[in-house]
């Protein structure tokens, strides 16, 4: 475990500790690691979820899939990020799938173990719950730029206004995404082949180039 330990750093959920003091938190928590292999699921859709995910290695889908079977892909989580803390809060079942999008390595976090301070009265259980506070910030800030993106009407404009979102997180006019091509149209809930269209079209155009998930806006001013 102390091989992740400068990643965990990078978390919200530890900022403000050392790794002596993250130690002693996680050995608190009862913390568990667990890999999976592409494509495996992590819980399913009516699953009852008591603990929280935070990414190690790899990277983390939510998605949900209609009575048709047809996916939508609700949120991406790279490494050093957490997933399912809401659903783990809530006393109901998970409204979504997690599945590893790649070889991933998962640390899990008893909810429950999170939120009340240990009987050994561990100083550093404060800090852990108000950085806990600002992962649920940060993740209501991601999802209103994520209703941003799907109330655009047309498919044109959802891929605009991701890749615009993705240059301002990144800070730079140069970026990648974490999505290949039938990935990011189920994000965005488009067809993939209307959205190919309109991607074609944009790089003919000079408002963007791509090669495969890497894009770079070249005309601001036509965005």
């Amino acid at each position: 475990m102390k091989k992740f330990y400068p990643l965990l750093l990078q978390s919200t959920l530890f900022q403000g500790m050392d790794e002596l003091q993250m130690h002693s938190i996680l050995n608190c928590l009862k913390a568990t690691i667990k890999e999976y292999k592409k494509d495996a699921y992590i819980f399913y859709m009516g699953d009852n979820i008591s603990a929280m995910g935070l990414v190690l290695s790899g990277s983390v889908h939510l998605s949900k899939e209609d009575y048709w079977g047809r996916k939508t892909i609700l949120a991406e989580i790279p490494p050093a990020n957490l997933f399912a803390e809401s659903f783990a809060c809530s006393k109901e079942k998970s409204p979504v799938n997690a599945y590893v999008a790649k070889n991933s390595t998962i640390m899990f976090l008893d909810i429950k173990k999170v939120l009340s301070v240990c009987s050994n009265s561990c100083i550093f259980h404060n800090t852990l719950i108000k950085n806990f506070v600002s992962v649920l910030a940060e993740k209501n800030i991601g999802l209103n730029a994520k209703i941003e993106n799907l109330s655009q009407k047309t498919t044109k404009d959802k891929i605009l206004a991701y890749l615009s979102n993705q240059s301002q997180l990144q800070n730079s006019a140069e970026f990648t995404i974490p999505f290949n091509r039938q990935e990011l149209a189920d994000y965005l809930s488009v067809d993939r082949s209307a959205m190919s269209f309109e991607l074609g079209k944009l790089q003919k155009q000079g408002i963007i180039a791509f090669q495969k998930n890497k894009f770079i806006i070249k005309n601001k001013e036509l965005l």
